[in-house]
């Protein structure tokens, strides 16, 4: 059973990763690499988000019609309605 990584692992496994394939004479190879890193996470990361956001609002969309289409057949079906509609005809 593997330990879980926490945020100091990750970013030894992250700067390993970036350092195998930076440019070693820059003095700053480390830490372009790793940004460059970084951000190649970053943008899957905020492409997920905005799906998530996209299916959580279709998901609401999808339930307040539920509710609405509910309460309009509850509303119709209502023996007041219905006592309503049969008095707005005869005047």
């Amino acid at each position: 059973m593997k330990a879980p990584v926490n945020r100091l692992s990750a970013y030894a496994l992250l700067l390993t990763h970036s350092l195998k394939a930076s440019e070693p004479t820059d003095e700053r190879h480390g830490y372009h690499a790793t940004e460059k890193d970084i951000q190649g996470i970053r943008d899957p990361i905020r492409k997920c988000g905005i799906e998530i956001v996209k299916a959580q609002n279709e998901v609401d969309m999808k339930t307040l019609c539920a509710q609405i289409k509910s309460t309009l057949r509850n509303e119709i079906i209502s023996s007041d309605s219905h006592i309503l509609f049969d008095e707005t005809l005869s005047h």
